[in-house]
């Protein structure tokens, strides 16, 4: 063969081998769909497990009362269902364990009626005292608790006091209010003085009497 021949044979050898690679086809780099730059793709849940969604949404509050602290939303608070903020519910009464009606001024106790009053009994009612004692009284009232109009001079009003005391305050506990007699306990007097209502105070009978602490007979 002529040096040219031999110069185009070489050139065309060495352009087959470098299009094939020896006769090896080069293979396409393949795009993994879900494949992350910082490391491979999280393993398929296992086979039955539901797909993945969107987080639930976190659980909505408590209905509250509106306007009521949440601290609050127990059925009555501190008291029962039924019980007014002296402790004394529908059916109470307050009770005289006096042998009559004091002219100036009387003592009562919570009781509830057991027995109403009857020609038989002598117009007595039969009441279950809150200290567990029973008792037959003539003079008991229902009550409820006062509002400023009820406080007028001369009017009959119950506050909550002590014989030994000067002034008279709302019952601190249920145990106070409904087994109290006169030390302390609630005592009928009239109101004798009303200018102190600015104050949160009334005098019934020789009492300065919280205006919280008085009651009021509704029969």
């Amino acid at each position: 063969m002529t040096k040219l021949s031999l110069a185009m044979l070489a050139t065309l050898t060495s352009a087959c081998v470098a299009r094939t690679g020896f006769g090896i086809e080069p293979i396409a780099p393949v795009a993994v769909i879900g494949a992350s730059p910082d490391g491979p793709p999280p393993p398929p849940p296992p086979a039955g497990a539901p797909a993945a969604g969107p987080e639930a949404p976190a659980p909505a509050p408590a209905a509250t009362i509106p306007g009521t602290p949440a601290v609050a939303q127990t059925a009555g608070g501190k008291y029962a269902p039924g019980e007014d903020a002296h402790w004394l519910q529908a059916d109470d009464y307050l009770v005289s364990i006096d042998a009559k009606k004091k002219k100036e001024s009387t003592w009562l106790t919570v009781g509830k009626m057991i027995g109403s009053a009857s020609d038989s009994s002598k117009g007595e009612a039969h009441f279950l005292l809150g200290t567990g004692a029973e008792q037959w009284a003539a003079v008991y009232y229902r009550t409820r608790i006062a509002t400023r109009a009820d406080l007028k001079v001369g009017a009959t009003v119950i506050c909550f006091t002590s014989w030994a005391w000067h002034d008279g305050r709302a019952p601190e506990s249920k145990h106070e209010s409904r087994t109290g007699h006169n030390d302390p306990g609630w005592m009928m007097a009239v109101v004798t003085d009303n200018a102190d209502l600015y104050k949160g105070k009334v005098t019934v009978g020789d009492k300065s009497c919280a205006v919280d602490a008085v009651r009021i007979a509704v029969e």
